[in-house]
């Protein structure tokens, strides 16, 4: 659909109260007809109207011809606020149905973790299997080790990456990344609303290498988010803006920059350029499909490239935050928080010792 979630919210919001429910269940049943899956214009709803929406897709869900639009929307839902209950619920209900793909039974895995729920990995192992790779298999046996307090995977898997990364062909890397790969030290800095009032702006521009994301605001905010920015790590999903994200601040323009989770190679009259394919692919067997940008991020540096890195401003959009330090945005509804959040707390850091995150 085209509609803004602005502009649903507000139409929303001009419905008699007694009528919202049939309102939007009318309105989610025309988009389950145009849209492959939940598009970000209704499932902004699930922040600002989740109880609404829950019961409009539990409607939706009785219908054969809305029902997958209805689950993956629920799902999100769910996901998003962390009901984990709720969640594998849904997604168990999903996977016996005809049609259930790998992806969803990779998201049913990733779910059984955040929950513990031993029956539902089960359920969806034989649906995830099919086609992941070696490493996707190892990657997936080792975070589920760890979520039922094992530790014996952690070795295998490391050993198993240090392999894979080796064998890369590293003489056609931008030259950004090989700054990245020989940094002595690392800040990752994230855009998240915890960045505020933490006075961390001195401590991130201590650092080597000091990164950040997607271009942000820093005038007026050095206090906690620093001044130096020696890399810039965008997604790809930015590019067509990036002229107008040149604009925040003086030097963004010439700033050694990658842009992250290209869907193809970036061509070579358009500057900055992209993460190589190869490696790009590791950090698709070991995350997930739909990563935030600050996700694949940690993965690069600290997995991939094995840096010491420290992250700042990392709350993986924490209910009751600001979206941003300097703003209100939210991350996509597509986005796994909780799942981020937890390979980052928990995964990450066992993996490598020198990851630590604070002001978060």
């Amino acid at each position: 659909m085209t509609t803004t979630p602005r502009a649903l919210r507000d139409a929303l919001a001009a419905v008699a109260e007694p009528e919202r429910l049939d309102w939007l269940t009318a309105h989610l049943r025309a988009a389950a007809r145009t849209e492959q899956g939940p598009g970000k214009t209704v499932l902004s709803l699930a922040v600002s109207h989740p109880a609404l929406l829950r019961a409009a897709c539990a409607r939706l869900a009785e219908a054969q011809d809305t029902r997958g639009y209805a689950l993956a929307a629920l799902a999100r839902l769910h996901n998003r606020r962390e009901e984990h209950a709720d969640l594998s619920a849904v997604l168990t209900w999903a996977l016996g149905q005809p049609g259930a793909t790998p992806e969803l039974g990779r998201e049913a895995l990733r779910a059984a973790m955040l929950g513990r729920d031993a029956v539902l990995w089960n359920h969806a192992w034989p649906v995830a299997a099919p086609g992941m790779t070696p490493l996707g298999v190892r990657a997936y046996g080792m975070q589920r080790a760890l979520a039922w307090g094992e530790t014996a995977e952690l070795e295998t898997f490391n050993a198993h990456l240090a392999c894979r990364m080796a064998a890369l062909d590293r003489t056609a890397w931008p030259a950004v990344l090989r700054r990245l790969e020989t940094a002595s030290e690392v800040a990752l800095v994230g855009n998240g609303g915890s960045l505020t009032g933490t006075g961390a702006g001195e401590a991130i521009d201590a650092h080597e290498v000091v990164v950040r994301l997607n271009y942000p605001l820093l005038s007026g905010f050095g206090a906690d988010a620093g001044a130096r920015t020696d890399v810039m790590l965008f997604g790809e999903s930015k590019r067509p803006f990036l002229a107008e994200l040149f604009e925040r601040e003086q030097g963004y323009g010439s700033l050694p920059a990658l842009g992250l989770k290209a869907r193809m190679p970036a061509r070579a009259e358009f500057s900055p350029p992209a993460l190589p394919r190869a490696p790009s692919l590791l950090v698709d067997e070991i995350g997930y499909r739909g990563p935030t940008t600050g996700f694949i991020a940690i993965l690069l540096i600290a997995l991939l490239l094995r840096r010491p890195v420290t992250l700042f401003g990392f709350d993986f959009f924490r209910p009751g935050l600001p979206g941003h330090y300097f703003g209100g945005s939210t991350a996509a509804l597509g986005h796994e928080l909780a799942y981020e959040r937890w390979m980052a707390t928990e995964v990450v850091p066992r993996l490598c010792p020198a990851l630590r995150r604070v002001a978060a």
